[in-house]
């Protein structure tokens, strides 16, 4: 248990509270509405990017105002602009 706890509270510190806003910006619907949450939440906190394995959510890819991509893709295009 302690460990979970130490890995939890290293968690913690790149954390933030996103507060929902009445209104969002128009997304699309996903076909999995209980993965609408994610989109809403990445538009809620301006997410530049939504990393996902979830094939309902990168069906989405380029119709939302932030890249939604696999985190292999992400972990590329990241290691490619470190380069």
């Amino acid at each position: 248990m302690a460990e979970i706890e130490t890995l939890f509270m290293r968690y913690l510190q790149y954390a933030e509270v996103i507060i929902m806003p009445d209104t969002l910006p128009r997304l699309p619907q996903c076909r999995d509405t209980g993965d609408q949450k994610f989109l809403n939440l990445s538009a809620a906190g301006q997410a530049e990017v939504l990393v996902t394995g979830d094939l309902d959510l990168l069906d989405l890819t380029g119709q939302t105002i932030f890249v939604i991509e696999t985190a292999a893709a992400f972990r590329m295009r990241v290691e490619g602009e470190l380069s």
